[in-house]
């Protein structure tokens, strides 16, 4: 039973995640992965992390990296909140609500990459953090 509600809720992530998402999905696995680490993010915060990794040191790794064409880090985060993998709660820090769908967008960005070939977040990573859904 477990195996099939995993396929399921998978199979309704991949249908969540648009085109844009599946095309920078390392950038939006690390995105991601500073949203779950520090219990969220400010708009400002957000955008800067945007910023980070589509940097131009990033843009030798492909597409995978950068914000998809025709938009900029505003745009993309906007999009990121209209697909559900952020939305603003109470205290003005954006979150993903559904923490499993989180997981899946960072997983699927560290499976396009080896971890050795990502740009290290600046965030320190907690001693106890797995991914895992």
């Amino acid at each position: 039973f477990q195996k099939i509600e995993r396929d399921f809720r998978l199979m309704a992530y991949e249908r969540r995640q648009s085109r844009e998402m599946a095309a920078a999905r390392e950038l939006v696995a690390r995105v991601m992965t500073d949203v779950v680490k520090k219990d969220g993010l400010d708009e400002a915060d957000v955008l800067d992390a945007i910023d980070l990794y589509s940097t131009p040191t990033n843009e030798s790794k492909g597409r995978r990296w950068q914000v998809p064409k025709g938009m900029d880090e505003d745009d993309f985060m906007d999009h990121l909140i209209h697909k559900g993998a952020l939305h603003m709660e109470e205290d003005k820090r954006y979150r993903c609500q559904i923490p499993s769908f989180a997981q899946y967008l960072i997983e699927h960005g560290e499976e396009a990459a080896p971890r050795q070939e990502m740009k290290p977040t600046p965030a320190s990573e907690p001693d106890d953090y797995e991914p895992g859904f």
